[in-house]
Protein backbone atom coordinates (compact mmCIF):
# COMPACT_ATOMS: atom_id res chain seq x y z
CA UNK A 1 0.00 0.00 0.00
CA UNK A 2 2.65 2.43 0.78
CA UNK A 3 4.53 1.84 -2.32
CA UNK A 4 1.33 2.23 -4.08
CA UNK A 5 0.48 5.36 -2.44
CA UNK A 6 3.99 6.51 -3.16
CA UNK A 7 4.58 5.72 -6.91
CA UNK A 8 0.83 5.99 -7.88
CA UNK A 9 -1.29 7.38 -5.65
CA UNK A 10 -5.41 7.23 -6.02
CA UNK A 11 -5.54 10.22 -7.76
CA UNK A 12 -2.93 9.25 -10.69
CA UNK A 13 -4.59 5.66 -10.61
CA UNK A 14 -7.89 7.06 -11.46
CA UNK A 15 -6.97 8.73 -14.51
CA UNK A 16 -4.66 6.01 -15.38
CA UNK A 17 -8.02 4.22 -15.51
CA UNK A 18 -10.23 6.26 -16.54
CA UNK A 19 -8.39 6.44 -20.02
CA UNK A 20 -8.38 2.51 -20.45
CA UNK A 21 -11.50 2.75 -19.84
CA UNK A 22 -12.47 5.87 -22.87
CA UNK A 23 -10.36 3.76 -24.86
CA UNK A 24 -11.95 0.24 -24.32
CA UNK A 25 -15.63 1.39 -24.55
CA UNK A 26 -14.90 2.57 -28.12
CA UNK A 27 -14.77 -1.32 -28.44
CA UNK A 28 -17.31 -3.16 -26.21
CA UNK A 29 -20.90 -1.67 -25.75
CA UNK A 30 -21.04 -2.40 -22.24
CA UNK A 31 -17.85 -2.08 -19.61
CA UNK A 32 -17.33 -2.53 -15.81
CA UNK A 33 -14.85 -2.28 -13.63
CA UNK A 34 -13.73 -4.50 -10.68
CA UNK A 35 -10.94 -4.08 -8.64
CA UNK A 36 -9.50 -5.96 -5.38
CA UNK A 37 -8.25 -3.75 -2.03
CA UNK A 38 -6.49 -0.57 -3.67
CA UNK A 39 -7.67 -1.01 -7.03
CA UNK A 40 -10.86 -1.64 -5.07
CA UNK A 41 -10.67 2.21 -4.13
CA UNK A 42 -9.62 3.40 -7.43
CA UNK A 43 -12.62 1.35 -9.05
CA UNK A 44 -14.98 3.68 -6.71
CA UNK A 45 -13.51 6.17 -7.30
CA UNK A 46 -14.22 5.48 -10.99
CA UNK A 47 -17.75 4.42 -10.55
CA UNK A 48 -18.51 8.88 -9.98
CA UNK A 49 -17.18 9.73 -13.39
CA UNK A 50 -19.73 8.43 -15.18
CA UNK A 51 -17.69 6.44 -17.80
CA UNK A 52 -18.48 2.80 -15.99
CA UNK A 53 -21.60 0.64 -16.95
CA UNK A 54 -20.93 -0.86 -13.40
CA UNK A 55 -18.44 -1.29 -10.68
CA UNK A 56 -16.87 -3.65 -8.41
CA UNK A 57 -15.12 -3.46 -5.28
CA UNK A 58 -13.50 -5.95 -3.11
CA UNK A 59 -12.11 -5.24 0.17
CA UNK A 60 -11.20 -1.43 0.01
CA UNK A 61 -10.32 -0.43 2.99
CA UNK A 62 -9.56 3.05 1.66
CA UNK A 63 -13.15 3.54 0.79
CA UNK A 64 -13.53 5.01 3.96
CA UNK A 65 -11.38 8.13 2.98
CA UNK A 66 -14.24 8.25 0.05
CA UNK A 67 -17.37 8.01 1.34
CA UNK A 68 -18.92 11.32 -0.09
CA UNK A 69 -18.27 10.30 -3.57
CA UNK A 70 -21.65 9.19 -5.25
CA UNK A 71 -21.95 6.63 -7.57
CA UNK A 72 -23.11 6.99 -10.90
CA UNK A 73 -23.51 3.52 -11.76
CA UNK A 74 -24.28 0.71 -10.78
CA UNK A 75 -22.17 -0.54 -7.56
CA UNK A 76 -21.09 -3.26 -5.52
CA UNK A 77 -18.96 -3.20 -2.72
CA UNK A 78 -17.81 -6.42 -0.75
CA UNK A 79 -16.09 -6.32 2.77
CA UNK A 80 -15.10 -8.58 5.09
CA UNK A 81 -16.27 -8.65 8.61
CA UNK A 82 -13.30 -8.51 10.41
CA UNK A 83 -11.08 -6.10 9.02
CA UNK A 84 -7.96 -5.15 11.12
CA UNK A 85 -7.00 -2.16 9.76
CA UNK A 86 -9.96 -0.06 10.45
CA UNK A 87 -13.94 -0.64 11.66
CA UNK A 88 -15.65 -2.13 8.76
CA UNK A 89 -19.18 -1.80 10.44
CA UNK A 90 -18.62 1.43 10.66
CA UNK A 91 -17.82 2.02 7.29
CA UNK A 92 -20.55 -0.12 5.97
CA UNK A 93 -23.13 1.90 8.20
CA UNK A 94 -21.63 5.13 7.07
CA UNK A 95 -21.99 3.94 2.73
CA UNK A 96 -25.97 1.98 3.61
CA UNK A 97 -26.74 5.52 5.43
CA UNK A 98 -26.28 7.49 2.39
CA UNK A 99 -28.85 5.17 0.38
CA UNK A 100 -27.50 5.72 -3.09
CA UNK A 101 -29.34 4.83 -5.20
CA UNK A 102 -26.89 3.07 -7.37
CA UNK A 103 -24.92 1.28 -4.28
CA UNK A 104 -25.31 -2.18 -3.25
CA UNK A 105 -22.58 -3.25 0.20
CA UNK A 106 -22.17 -6.21 1.02
CA UNK A 107 -20.12 -8.24 3.91
CA UNK A 108 -19.08 -11.46 4.57
CA UNK A 109 -17.54 -13.42 6.71
CA UNK A 110 -13.70 -13.27 7.09
CA UNK A 111 -10.84 -11.11 7.12
CA UNK A 112 -9.19 -8.96 4.08
CA UNK A 113 -8.48 -11.66 1.33
CA UNK A 114 -10.81 -13.91 2.32
CA UNK A 115 -11.93 -14.47 -1.42
CA UNK A 116 -8.48 -15.26 -2.33
CA UNK A 117 -7.46 -19.05 -2.26
CA UNK A 118 -3.62 -18.18 -2.31
CA UNK A 119 -4.44 -16.08 1.11
CA UNK A 120 -4.01 -17.10 4.83
CA UNK A 121 -7.09 -15.50 5.16
CA UNK A 122 -9.19 -17.39 2.44
CA UNK A 123 -12.36 -18.47 3.89
CA UNK A 124 -14.15 -21.61 1.44
CA UNK A 125 -18.07 -20.96 2.42
CA UNK A 126 -17.43 -16.95 2.21
CA UNK A 127 -15.83 -16.78 -1.18
CA UNK A 128 -18.60 -18.73 -2.29
CA UNK A 129 -21.22 -16.78 -1.30
CA UNK A 130 -19.20 -13.36 -2.29
CA UNK A 131 -18.63 -14.92 -6.00
CA UNK A 132 -21.58 -15.84 -6.23
CA UNK A 133 -23.61 -12.59 -5.51
CA UNK A 134 -20.74 -10.75 -7.33
CA UNK A 135 -21.74 -12.97 -10.71
CA UNK A 136 -25.59 -11.97 -10.13
CA UNK A 137 -24.60 -8.26 -10.26
CA UNK A 138 -22.76 -8.85 -13.09
CA UNK A 139 -25.01 -10.95 -14.98
CA UNK A 140 -28.09 -8.59 -13.98
CA UNK A 141 -26.07 -5.37 -15.09
CA UNK A 142 -25.52 -7.36 -18.83
CA UNK A 143 -29.06 -8.63 -19.54
CA UNK A 144 -29.88 -4.82 -18.48
CA UNK A 145 -27.90 -4.14 -21.25
CA UNK A 146 -30.15 -5.99 -24.13
CA UNK A 147 -33.28 -4.99 -22.66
Amino acid sequence: MQNFTQSVGFEKGVQQINQVIVELKQQYRRFGVIGFSVEATIAWLCGENKICDFVIGCYGSRIRNYVDVEPTCPTLLVFANKEKAFDIHKLVDVLKKKRYSFLQVKSFEGSHGFMDPFSDNYKKLSAHLALQHINEFVQKQLSESFL
